[in-house]
């Protein structure tokens, strides 16, 4: 897919992707364990947890930004470049939607199956139910009360990445017309301003939308050699992860304008290929990148499992001797390795071969629009 072709060039981003999904199932576990120890859904007092998940999702979104906007330049700087509206929509979804939907089968099966497999509402509202889900509105199925939590509430991002999809999508289409990118820009961020001001259920926050211009700023920093000869140097990759420190740690949360300017700028060093230390290039890391999808979306259904059925029943037979949060950090690594393997099977049983028949898809379709051109 378009994201993947890109991202080749870019090794450092792909290893930063890898960090990322860790950092957010890290930052989900303190919350699994704040909710079976006081029954809340939310982070520790700890305000680090709380940025941890914010910083990683802030950094996916400048990610996503940064691919694709340099995939627009590139066809506007190589003729040998070129995007076709239509392929892009098809990516899009057979990149997303194929582990999307099977996420969204197991919680219709749980939604049953934690509750004796009773329907509590009629089919259809079922239905609807799974339709709202398909875009990304994290409704209750079948009564179940907080039926989102059993994936960590993570689909929401994904609202945001569809939001930036379609303001993506009209940048191409005045692009297209024009061969400005500037122009283009303004178009994909007036559209994003109105999805915002006239979204009727509130669901789109603002400030999480700014996320995306620094991996935008980061698409054109990198076109310039003169820059990337800088960033690439090591000192300046500490001084990038000093910034990322600095924000973790001492700002109160990941979309202030401060941490949003610090981030943009770690992130612009990483683009650049700076490999911080050698810490993006290890192979384990990159492949934490390639199924990184999977471990976001994943994550949650195993803590679930592990909290909701091996927590509590290791915590009711094991003499009580052992702490409760002995017992539960005993149960991470377990979890964590679980994630990881679940996460690279369903990228083989379901996100390639998505991809790859999106792909098919794609050619089909243009070999018959250039049928039909002769």
């Amino acid at each position: 897919v378009l994201q993947t072709e890109v991202s080749a060039r870019f090794q450092a981003v792909d290893g930063l992707r890898g960090y990322l999904a860790v950092g957010v199932f890290a930052s989900h576990i303190t919350v699994t364990w704040v909710y079976y120890t006081q029954g809340k859904w939310t982070f520790p007092d700890s305000n680090f947890y709380t940025l941890l998940g914010e910083t990683c999702v802030t950094l996916f979104f400048m990610i996503t930004a940064f691919l694709f906007w340099t995939k627009l330049l590139d066809s506007y700087a190589d003729a040998r470049y070129s995007i076709k509206l239509q392929n892009f929509i098809l990516s899009r979804i057979w990149r997303i939607y194929p582990l999307y939907f099977v996420v969204l089968g197991v919680l219709t099966i749980l939604s049953f199956a934690l509750q004796d497999w009773r329907s509590h509402e009629s089919l259809v509202t079922t239905l609807i139910q799974c339709l709202r889900w398909l875009t990304f509105s994290m409704v209750d199925i079948n009564a179940l009360p907080k039926t989102a939590m059993h994936i960590a509430f993570v689909a929401w991002s994904l609202r945001y990445e569809w939001l930036f999809y379609g303001a993506y999508f009209l940048a191409l289409v005045v692009f297209a017309k024009i061969k400005s990118d500037v122009v283009a820009l303004i178009a994909g961020a007036s559209v994003m301003a109105l999805f915002v001001f006239f979204d009727p259920g509130q669901r789109i926050l603002p400030r999480y939308c700014f996320s995306f211009l620094g991996g935008i700023i980061a698409a054109y920093c990198v076109r310039q050699p003169q820059i990337v000869g800088f960033l690439r140097h090591s000192i300046v990759g500490i001084f990038a992860v000093l910034l990322l420190m600095y924000v973790l740690f001492f700002q109160p949360n990941a979309l202030t304008l401060v941490s949003l300017l610090l981030l943009t700028i770690f992130f612009v060093v990483v683009a650049s290929g700076n490999m911080l230390g050698g810490v993006l290039r290890p192979t384990a890391v990159l492949w934490l990148g390639e199924i990184s999808y999977g471990v976001y979306l994943l994550h949650g259904l195993l803590l679930w499992f592990g909290g909701q059925y091996l927590f509590r029943h290791f915590n009711a037979t094991i003499p009580s001797a052992y702490p409760q949060s002995l017992i539960f950090l005993a149960l991470m690594p377990l979890v964590s390795v679980s994630v990881v393997l679940v996460s690279s099977a369903s990228y083989f049983a379901v996100e390639k071969p998505g991809i790859v028949f999106g792909k098919y898809i794609i050619r089909q379709l243009n070999r018959s629009r250039t049928d039909a051109d002769s």
